[in-house]
């Protein structure tokens, strides 16, 4: 009986033991096939801010408020909200279902467009590009059909899948034109010259690929269309636009060596300073009330001698006139 009982014992920790190797190898190939399907890091939330109360300026040294204003919230999909200065006279951001455009000098509301779902914008050349998902809501949409090449075709209930590309001209909140395209986890969009790549992936039982299509920005149209193994793939290009037109403050020592083209800004609790780069000696400041500033979710853009100020933690734009 004693024997038995140590066979017993020795029995169900080989059976555990197995187990856990299964449940091990499983996750390890859930993780391969699945780590690149999913949105590049960059445009994954993982860092949300904080809320935290509207704030006000309790005061200010060479700078003078122009106005303040509080809006919605920034796509849930980023870590961020999207900001963008195509010229002299808007100022965008994006909410979870629209684009808002605002006057730089006065925070007037100057034009509103309202688009289905909550997306990643990407501006390219006067216009704001998104790549999501299709025909919600009954919508009508128009499908681009193209060659898929015979490597890519081999999981047709993947290709099943529409994904919509939007194009919106970023002075006017005018939609341009209006696409779906059959693609399979279509979050990547790269600009090359006069024409964008759009990136889908599909695989088989033995191997994942890249579904590329070139598309001409003007029209929409599928200029071609290439299938790679997804080990061996090399884009034609990186270019994914600009995904904010806003700059941080100083957050590490090697920021005062980067983005040199802007004025250098530090956060010390409520304040926001204005410092030199070379003497790091301060040339104004900002204190606002409230919580202390986390460095991180203040948004900076310097335009025709103002300072725009859009602190993500309270969706609070504040802009100023740079004395």
């Amino acid at each position: 009986m004693k024997n038995l009982s140590i066979f017993l014992k020795i029995y169900l920790v080989s059976v555990s033991i197995l187990i856990g190797l299964c449940l091990l190898a499983s996750l390890t190939f859930f993780i391969y096939s699945y780590k690149d399907v999913v949105s590049d890091l960059k445009y994954v939330n993982w860092f949300s801010p904080v809320w935290s109360p509207s704030r006000k300026v309790d005061s200010t040294n060479n700078f003078s408020l122009l106005w303040s204003k509080k809006v919605e919230g920034g796509s849930q999909h980023l870590a961020f909200t999207q900001l963008f200065a195509p010229d002299d006279k808007n100022l965008i951001y994006i909410t979870t279902h629209s684009i808002n455009s605002i006057d730089y000098l006065t925070g007037d509301l100057l034009w509103l467009t309202e688009f289905p779902e909550d997306t990643t914008f990407h501006f390219y050349d006067g216009r704001l590009y998104s790549l999501d998902s299709a025909c919600k809501d009954n919508q009508s949409c128009t499908e681009k059909v193209f060659d898929i090449p015979a490597m890519c075709n081999v999981n047709l209930s993947h290709l099943n899948r529409l994904s919509t590309m939007r194009v919106y001209d970023a002075h006017t909140g005018n939609k341009v034109w209006e696409y779906s395209y059959r693609l399979v986890y279509s979050n990547q969009i790269f600009f090359n010259g006069k024409s964008m790549i759009l990136e889908g992936v599909t695989w088989d039982l033995l191997n994942k690929y890249i579904l590329n299509i070139e598309v001409n920005l003007d029209s929409g149209d599928v200029i071609k269309s290439d299938c790679e193994n997804y080990n061996s793939y090399s884009r034609i290009s990186d270019d994914d636009g600009i995904l904010s037109s806003a700059f941080l403050p100083i957050l590490s020592d090697d920021d005062w060596e980067r983005n040199v083209e802007t004025p250098a800004f530090i956060v010390k609790g409520s304040k926001l300073i204005l410092v030199d780069r070379k003497t790091k000696h301060s040339s104004g400041e900002i204190v606002f009330s409230g919580f202390p500033l986390n460095a991180y979710d203040v948004k900076l853009i310097v335009k025709d001698g103002l300072l725009i100020v859009f602190l993500d933690d309270s969706n609070q734009f504040f802009v100023f006139q740079i004395k």
